[in-house]
């Protein structure tokens, strides 16, 4: 067996050692998830920093195999990560300021169901609605009210001092107001993102070639698509909430105690109780007149009647 001299030695360690360190690197490599168009790798999960087309970071190597004017698409291990969303929108500072107004009445009226009717008249002549509205009338005849009504933003202040005005007293009264500034943006921003997601993935979807891919990316479009209404489902009620401020009132009849109007005569009001004073005599006279004449006609034959039949019973018994 020939010997291997120094030089021969040197060289196979160095083999060996590139080996080693060429196998050590594809071992720690991490296996990036690509997906190509028109012949560009692009990174689905890179979004809002140096975008590339159609919202992509573009690697400037080319894919292997394919022609970058062909406009062709491959999706590597069947992959499609879904994109992070993008944070960017308006401050709450930079934006218009949303506020949620609410305000709760307690009022005493003179009629509950025509001061009711007047403040369903006064929220609509302001461009509101009704949303609630209840007349109750207890035992004793006595009613109250409650109504809700919504009216623009910019015209609550207003609607809530029409209202005191008709009122004869105000119990209570208590307003609230929450800054939804902030989430409202957040949630406008999100749903830009989410609706920017959703292009981006039809676009993918344009250039799927395999059942697989083409499922793949449905599912993360049905995922988006869901999203964006939940999101759209939260910026509608905000804004409605936001636009439209709420007033609740509870409406009770005001007790009134009514004060004769009638003047005063002493004179009239003395011969007044004479004439019910003889009225009173002239009848108590009457029955009396009744008593005696129908009670001499009834009463006195009955009692001589049973006081004859006392005085036979009295005798049989002595008999025997």
């Amino acid at each position: 067996m020939q010997k291997l001299d120094n030089k021969t030695f040197k060289i196979i360690v160095a083999a060996g050692l590139l080996f080693i360190a060429f196998a050590l690197i594809l071992i720690l490599k991490p296996v990036t998830k690509t997906v190509t168009y028109d012949g560009n790798i692009v990174n689905p999960n890179m979004m809002d920093g140096d975008e590339g087309m159609y919202g992509y970071d573009v690697v400037t190597e080319s894919a292997p195999g394919l022609e970058r004017a062909g406009g062709s698409m491959t999706v590597s291990d069947s992959y499609m990560p879904s994109p992070i969303p993008s944070t960017g929108g308006k401050t709450a500072a930079e934006a218009d300021q949303r506020i949620i107004k609410t305000a709760d009445l307690s009022i005493g009226v003179d009629g509950v169901e025509a001061k009711t009717q007047e403040i369903i008249t006064l929220a609509t002549g302001k461009g509101g609605f009704v949303q609630s509205s209840t007349i109750i009338e207890d035992s004793e005849g006595y009613k109250s009210g409650y109504v809700t009504v919504r009216v623009p933003a910019d015209t609550f202040e207003d609607t809530i001092a029409a209202i005191k005005n008709i009122a004869v007293r105000v119990d209570r009264e208590s307003i609230t107001g929450r800054d939804v500034t902030e989430q409202y943006t957040d949630t406008e921003a999100r749903l830009r993102s989410a609706k920017a997601q959703e292009e981006q993935y039809l676009i993918i979807l344009e250039k799927a070639e395999t059942v697989q891919d083409i499922l793949s990316v449905q599912s993360y479009l049905q995922s988006i698509r869901y999203e964006i209404e939940s999101l759209q489902g939260q910026l509608d009620s905000l804004g409605n909430q936001t636009e439209y401020s709420t007033i609740s009132v509870t409406l009770q009849e005001e007790v009134r105690i009514q004060i004769p109007t009638e003047k005063f005569d002493l004179v009239r009001d003395v011969k007044l109780a004479l004439k019910y004073v003889v009225l009173l005599a002239q009848t108590a006279i009457t029955y009396l007149v009744w008593f005696v004449v129908v009670g001499g006609a009834v009463i006195i034959p009955l009692g001589l009647l049973i006081g004859l039949v006392v005085l036979v019973v009295r005798k049989i018994v002595a008999h025997f």
